[in-house]
């Protein structure tokens, strides 16, 4: 007749010293894994958008949208090409790479505007051209970055850009302007 066990004894199967080891190794894998997966990166991603138009009462035209990349074990290397209008959206695109040596799995990378340059690289006034006049929506990613590889990040995935039409405000300051992207990967 076998023992009877109590509601307190441990299972049979964490008696086993193989099983316990292994338990704890995807432990320790999955809050690295976690760690690196909700890193900020700020340091040097940016998504540019170059603003130009030659009458305040007409629609913005911009440029393309430039590259930025991040070093670590998630990396974000933003693109994008196309015009963009004032009030309208422009897909944000690019890498999500990771340098680690285990897959990180990321549910969403989330933008936020860190800064306004302009064509010069200072920083514009927020009197001139104004970081709450941009928004951004988060990209839905919901993959897993292979280890030492990449990942596209796709328009299909959702990311945008806008500049924030505000008929009142002269947004002539963010002409030839460079918006600054900061990215969250999570």
């Amino acid at each position: 007749m076998p023992a009877t066990r109590h509601r307190h004894d441990p299972p049979r199967a964490a008696l086993d010293p193989e099983i316990v080891a292994q338990a704890r190794r995807r432990r320790r894998r999955r809050r690295v894994a976690a760690a690196l997966a909700t890193m900020t990166l700020v340091s040097s991603i940016s998504t540019v958008a170059y603003s130009f138009w030659t009458n305040p009462q007409t629609t913005t035209t911009a440029g393309s949208m430039g590259l930025g990349t991040v070093t670590g074990a998630v990396g974000v290397a933003l693109t994008g090409a196309g015009s963009l209008l004032i009030g309208t959206s422009q897909q944000v695109t690019g890498t999500l790479s990771n340098s680690g040596t285990t897959p990180v799995h990321i549910s969403q990378v989330t933008f936020a505007v860190a800064s306004v340059k302009d064509s010069g690289g200072v920083a514009l006034p927020s009197s001139s051209c104004d970081p709450t006049w941009f928004s951004v929506t988060s990209a839905t990613v919901n993959a897993d970055v292979p280890a030492g590889g990449s990942l596209p990040l796709t328009s299909s995935m959702g990311g945008s850009f806008t500049l924030t039409n505000l008929p009142s405000t002269n947004q002539d300051g963010c002409k030839l302007a460079t918006v600054m992207l900061s990215a969250t990967a999570s």
